[in-house]
């Protein structure tokens, strides 16, 4: 699944930083957009160019596809390819010799705004696609052809609207697989691919990144006694307390049930630790928290797992301050952190 810059509206601030689209269906889209350019120059719709032209034509593309697989996460590697893709199909409509051989050109233009509503932001989709049918009809303006205003019709809005529709589709299948539909918090899948995107960035000493893995207390006597509506209610409550006071590029996830964690970037354990304090004097109900800092190497499993020791730390030293040392557990040797 995709994710974009423009999710942070619905997990936590807005502009919060997500992880790069994957890059192997994004080199296939443009792969099989130069098949569709690649047909057009084999059949005899267009100028003669000689063999030599056509294999360095298509070898550019096929390297710039490579270049995309390979430099993972990086956009200018896409925007190249992207861009060439939509110059090379421009330079065979201007050549077009039949309408048949224009029109097969022009839906070669429905890959590319398929590729770039799959990879990049809505903004810059729209600002690809706005650009694609401006080209066109520039260069069916100076085409040969002389194509009637019924074609160009035709071809913008096929174009147009398959942009549209793939667009949509595509935000609201990334909303369904990212979003939790509760809160309006990242999902664990979300979480995951934000983390390692962080962690991948991070240096130590210099861009700290520190985790909170945080679950509510007691929240089963709450859906207990009060009914799962409240339950629900009580979660979207410290959703917004959460949200009204963390900064603009910290996430908030829901892993599942009452446990959610808190991504911070720029901030060591200690800043971390003090942001957390404040968010649980705000809170609507007490929960347990396990707060750690990213060392180099960490992996997301590593920096879950440390955290989640440091969460079941501070749940245990919250049960042995309510039940007074009871349940098995020593105040003095159960409720503290290891030397």
């Amino acid at each position: 699944m995709i994710f974009r810059d423009t999710d942070r509206r619905r997990w936590a601030q807005p502009r919060q930083r997500i992880a790069a689209p994957p890059t192997w269906p994004f080199a296939a889209l443009i792969a099989l957009t130069m098949v569709a350019v690649a047909s057009v120059g084999r059949w005899p719709l267009v100028r003669a160019y000689t063999q030599g032209q056509r294999l360095i034509a298509i070898g550019s593309v096929l390297v710039l596809c490579l270049a995309v697989a390979v430099f993972r996460g990086r956009q200018v590697a896409q925007h190249a390819a992207l861009l060439l893709a939509i110059g090379a199909n421009l330079a065979l409509l201007l050549d077009a010799q039949s309408f048949a051989g224009a029109m097969l050109t022009n839906y070669s233009f429905v890959f590319c705004v398929i590729v770039a509503s799959a990879a990049f932001s809505r903004a810059v989709a729209t600002t690809y696609l706005i650009g694609t049918l401006a080209a066109v009809s520039v260069v069916m303006h100076f085409s040969q052809l002389q194509a009637p205003p019924l074609l160009w019709i035709v071809q913008l809005g096929a174009i147009a609207g398959t942009g549209i529709a793939v667009g949509y589709f595509i935000r609201w299948l990334k909303w369904y697989a990212t979003t939790d539909d509760l809160t309006g918090v990242a999902t664990r899948r979300a979480f995951d691919q934000v983390l390692d995107s962080y962690l991948k960035a991070a240096r130590p000493g210099e861009n700290p990144v520190s985790l909170a893995m945080i679950d509510l207390d007691d929240f089963k006597v709450v859906n207990d006694t009060e009914g799962h509506p409240a339950g629900d209610q009580l979660l979207r409550d410290v959703v917004d307390a959460w949200r009204r006071r963390l900064r603009t590029n910290d996430l908030i996830a829901r892993l599942g049930g009452d446990e959610f964690a808190l991504v911070l970037p720029n901030t060591d354990e200690t800043s971390a630790g003090a942001l957390v304090a404040e968010l649980a004097v705000y809170s609507p109900c007490a929960w347990s928290v396990g707060v750690v800092e990213a060392r180099a190497g960490d992996t997301v499993g590593t920096l879950v797992d440390r955290a989640d020791a440091e969460l079941f730390r501070d749940k245990r030293r919250h049960k042995v301050t309510r039940t007074g040392g009871a349940a098995g557990l020593d105040p003095w040797e159960d409720a503290w952190p290891d030397a």
